[in-house]
Order: structure tokens, then sequence, then C-alpha cells
């Protein structure tokens, strides 16, 4: 949603330091990207994303904090 808001912008970052990259959904891939590039996104954990999970309201109010910094 971020990222579209942002006007779907330029920005690939490496997700291969997260052991569930692969579980990220072909349609999100480069928002998940763009997100972990820019430190919207800094997983669940040092090496999961979780892109699976449900997010808490914490964790989404976090991203909303992070989003409005950039």
């Amino acid at each position: 949603m971020l990222y579209r808001y942002a006007g779907e912008p330029d920005g690939a970052a490496d997700l291969s330091a997260y052991t569930d990259a692969g579980s990220v959904s072909a349609y999100a891939e480069k928002a998940v990207q763009w997100c972990v590039k820019n430190g919207i996104l800094t997983g669940k954990t040092s090496s999961t994303l979780a892109p699976k999970a449900t997010a808490t309201r914490a964790e989404c109010a976090a991203m909303l904090q992070r989003f409005a910094a950039l």
C-alpha cells in the first residue's frame, strides 16, 4: 500500500539475507524490496520477513512512522 502511495518507485533490494524471502508473493516482490531498501520493513527477526504473517497494530504504526520520515 505504501509502495503504491509513493508512486511505485524504482528501488530493488537484495532480500537474500532473509531465509523466507522466497515466500514473498510475486506481485508483492518489488514493493517488499523497496520497503526493505528504504528501511520501512526490517523483518520480524534479523533473518526473517514473515511475508505470510499478519502485522500487529504496533508493526503497522512503526512502518507508517518510517514511511513518513522518508
